[in-house]
């Protein structure tokens, strides 16, 4: 067992060397362009997994549900469901807040809640939108770069090595390019539809707690 334990074990690790040296080698037959691209790689998917954790409702409770127990005073109930990093679940523990002094309470006051709201549902969405844009750009230099060595491998007689690294650069940071954009691109619309989604329940939450206030404002008048 221990033989074969080994055998597998030395299969694994050149398969892993194997696949490690075929992208050096990809990237190299890129030329130069494929390493903004890579870059440009790393920087999307960082924001889109920060864009993917970030927004999140941070409750289960519908918005009616959320406002009736906001102004029911049942604080230690409504923070025991709630995640704090989330944006719906944040913006009801700050309005909870403003109920605890009621001189705060005011537009401004609000306004300055779903303005923060407003700040975290567009964190890093222009840098995405960049890079989608960016990405295919940079492989369509390296077509350029490429054609450009190719026809100087011709003009120079320099043999078909020349022509054909000329070509690879060519097709492979296009095709860098596409890979980087293309996935992206559904990944930006996949987060746009969940920060509408977002967007749209605050600002029913909004008009839920200014509804509720003004009533609770001619309730203590009378």
């Amino acid at each position: 067992l221990r033989c074969s334990e080994g055998i597998m074990n030395g299969g694994f690790a050149d398969k892993v060397v194997a696949t490690i040296t075929t992208i050096v080698d990809y990237a190299e037959a890129g030329g130069v362009v494929v390493i903004p691209i890579e870059i440009l790689a790393l920087f999307l998917w960082f924001f889109v997994a920060v864009r993917f954790f970030t927004l999140r409702r941070g409750t289960r409770s519908p918005v009616d549900e959320l406002a009736t127990t906001l102004f029911n005073q049942k604080a230690p109930n409504l923070a025991a469901g709630l995640d704090p990093n989330g944006v719906l679940s944040s913006a009801v523990l700050e309005m909870a807040d403003l109920l605890k002094n009621p001189a705060n309470l005011n537009g401004y006051a609000l306004n300055g809640i779903l303005l923060g709201c407003e700040n975290t549902l567009r964190r890093y969405r222009r840098g995405i939108s960049i890079i989608v844009v960016l990405a295919p750009l940079l492989g369509l230099l390296g077509t350029v770069t490429g054609m450009i060595a190719t026809f100087e491998s011709l003009n120079s007689s320099a043999g078909d090595g020349g022509i054909a690294g000329g070509i690879s650069e060519a097709l492979i940071t296009t095709q860098l390019g596409l890979g980087v954009a293309i996935p992206g691109l559904l990944a930006a619309r996949v987060l746009e539809r969940r920060e509408q989604r977002l967007r749209g329940e605050l600002k029913d939450l909004s008009e839920a707690f200014k509804r509720m206030a003004l009533n609770e404002d001619k309730e203590s008048a009378e």
